[in-house]
């Protein structure tokens, strides 16, 4: 999943796509679901570790990429996409 890009941010003309993505999914803005299924995606033994999410993955992280707040790291936003069924090239603001 990685790329040359270190961090990411979500595009303004996007924001609505993700809105409609995670209604589908049936998940509120504060769900732990798409957190836990991005840590899975990035490290299948995560909870083995007996951390809360993967290293990188958090309540603060996630509205960063559902608001377009902030840049992240890349690797998280594509996970974030992925649980959504998102293409990140299609949501990420690319310079």
């Amino acid at each position: 999943m990685s790329c040359i890009i270190p961090r990411l941010k979500t595009r303004d003309s996007a924001k609505q796509i993700l809105k409609e993505a995670r209604n589908r999914q049936g998940w509120a803005v504060d769900s732990r679901e798409p957190l836990r299924k991005a840590s899975k995606l990035l490290d299948p033994n995560w909870e083995d570790r007996g951390d809360a999410f993967h290293p990188g993955i958090t309540n603060a992280s996630w509205k960063f990429f559902l608001y377009g707040m902030r840049k992240i790291d890349t690797e998280i936003f594509q996970a974030y996409c992925e649980v959504l069924e998102l293409n990140w090239q299609e949501i990420a603001e690319i310079p």
